[in-house]
């Protein structure tokens, strides 16, 4: 039996063939599927953190001006009358 280098591993050979066969299916698919999913969910992320902005700042400075103020204001002073 030989002896293996230092810090070789006796299963690095079988690894190396699952890495390689996992790889080539993972190209193998289509290239239009490869990164559609994370792109959608980036894109529904942007739209709801825009949306969010836009809300707030239309609750703070625009028509619904003071509506959040005085809805924190509300829900403080019910929360300490619990207490």
């Amino acid at each position: 039996m030989t002896a293996l280098p230092t810090g070789a591993r006796p299963d690095a050979g079988r690894r190396g063939e699952r890495m390689t066969r996992v790889w080539t299916w993972v190209l193998a698919r289509p290239a239009t599927d490869r990164g559609q999913a994370t792109v959608e969910y980036f894109l529904v992320i942007l739209a709801a953190t825009a949306l969010a902005i836009i809300a707030l700042r239309w609750l703070q400075n625009g028509s619904g001006g003071g509506l959040l103020g005085n809805l924190f204001g509300k829900i403080v002073s019910w929360v300490a009358g619990r207490f």
